[in-house]
Order: structure tokens, then sequence, then C-alpha cells
């Protein structure tokens, strides 16, 4: 009885820390991706502006 109830609770907070640590995962990757979106989006919209200022100007 002792044994079981001790491995359920192992058992739990391996849990925990697994999903813990999953999200601390998944949030890092998110602002590290999220970043790294933000800067191509910014650097494609700045290209794409100075693309469409040279064709303007070149017509």
């Amino acid at each position: 009885m002792n044994t079981t109830n001790k491995s359920i609770e192992e058992r739990t907070s391996v849990e925990t820390n697994i999903n813990t640590i999953g999200w601390a995962i998944l949030v890092q990757s998110l602002i590290r991706y999220g970043a790294f979106i933000a800067i191509a989006w910014l650097t494609l919209t700045f290209a794409n502006g100075w693309v469409m200022a040279y064709l303007g100007a070149s017509h």
C-alpha cells in the first residue's frame, strides 16, 4: 500500500516535471521563432518597399 502510493506520487511529479519542461521548451521556441519571423517579415516588408520604390523610379 505504501509503496504504491509512493510510486504514484513519484510518477505524478515526474509527469508534472515533463509537462513543465515541455511548456518551457514550447515557450522558448515560440519566442525564438516569433523573433525570427518578425525579423524576416520586417526584412521582407522593407525589401518589398525598396523594390517597389526602385521599380516606380525606373518606370
